[in-house]
């Protein structure tokens, strides 16, 4: 994997059917954020701008992003870096990636996969 992803791996359980909250967006892209090097104190406190930020940093890089347990498509859609991703869940999560190619697919043009299909659209 480290081969493939010389940059890093990114990894979140968003404990989207875990007993308790699920983690939000927001603190979703604060994790990879400060993990991308970028100061706690710098992170936007908007999704939005945090989502924006975080797509900007990966795009030169080569870097693996897990989405886990992801229980809706509001937890996904901002923490998708907007060239690949690989994201796993129910099929509760309809119309966004993970659902129901989640577990095992890519789409990621740079790790081929005989069984790779596009994602669906994510959301209306």
């Amino acid at each position: 994997m480290k081969a493939r992803f010389p940059d890093g791996q990114l990894y979140v359980n968003l404990r989207g059917y875990d007993p308790g909250e699920p983690v939000t967006a927001q603190e979703a892209l604060h994790r990879f954020l400060t993990g991308l090097g970028v100061p706690a104190n710098a992170v936007p406190v908007n999704t939005e701008s945090a989502a924006a930020l975080f797509r900007s940093l990966p795009a030169d890089r080569r870097i693996l992003i897990v989405l886990d347990n992801a229980a809706t498509a509001a937890q996904v859609r901002p923490l998708l870096p907007g060239h690949s991703a690989v994201s796993s869940s129910s099929p509760a999560v309809g119309g966004c990636p993970g659902s129901p190619y989640g577990t095992g697919r890519t789409a990621s043009p740079s790790v081929p996969s005989p069984n790779r299909k596009p994602w669906p659209s994510c959301g209306p």
